[in-house]
């Protein structure tokens, strides 16, 4: 009996909110992970809280070049 109690102990905790809304989370990004990254790539200006902006600059972006190759 004491151990169906730590089992279930166990089970309320790997099954609470936090615990899957974190294992979703981290599957969400896992998942979309070269998504994402090619998102952070396009972003050209960041507005911070208190009027901080960070940009970067054109030339240090990455773009595909175009071979003109034809298949």
């Amino acid at each position: 009996m004491e151990m169906a109690n730590i089992v279930l102990e166990y089970l309320k905790i790997l099954l609470s909110a936090p615990m899957v809304i974190s294992i979703m989370t981290i599957l969400i990004i896992l998942i979309f992970r070269e998504d994402i990254k090619a998102l952070i790539l396009r972003v050209a200006k960041i507005r911070l809280p208190g009027g901080t902006e960070v940009s970067t600059p054109q030339s240090n972006r990455k773009e595909k070049p175009n071979t003109g190759a034809k298949c």
